[in-house]
């Protein structure tokens, strides 16, 4: 589960399936369509499946 770091909706796979493009991999929140960053985890084996975290929001 994810929460959209613009309407701090909580997110879960169910209704934002992760998408990558030239800028890494993002989810889009489905209540106020913002773009939301995920970073893959380390693996051990480069066979493991992928796994998303939501990295902390940059403070500016």
């Amino acid at each position: 589960m994810w929460i959209c770091a613009g309407c701090r909706m909580m997110v879960t796979l169910q209704v934002a399936l992760p998408e990558m493009d030239e800028e890494g991999v993002y989810f889009i929140c489905p209540v106020c369509r913002r773009r939301n960053p995920l970073a893959a985890l380390p693996r051990k084996d480069p066979d493991d499946p992928l796994e998303l975290e939501q990295p902390p929001p940059v403070r500016r």
